[in-house]
């Protein structure tokens, strides 16, 4: 079995490798920033469902606005979805 002295000088350098690895990992490859083009954004409009039917707005309106003329298309009754789609 070793001495006291020889353990901590092993203690020692398992410290320094592992500070070296650590610096190591800290010190990454410095890369460029990435370009990307911006992605063009159709015009869109609405589509409304209720109970299996659907109207479709082809231009953009306030969605506040397209609800309350869906709610006068289709009555206050039943359950109104509004969705964003493409122009056609």
């Amino acid at each position: 079995m070793g001495s006291i002295k020889e353990y901590q000088q092993l203690c020692k350098e398992r410290q320094e490798i592992i500070s070296e690895n650590r610096s190591r990992r800290m010190r990454k490859p410095s890369l460029p920033p990435l370009e990307v083009p911006p992605v063009p954004i159709p015009p869109m409009g609405y589509e409304i469902y209720r109970d299996g039917e659907y109207e479709y707005f082809d231009r953009e309106d306030d969605l506040d606005a397209v609800i309350e003329h869906a709610e006068e298309w289709f009555g206050h009754i039943g359950k109104i979805t509004a969705r964003r789609v493409p122009l056609k």
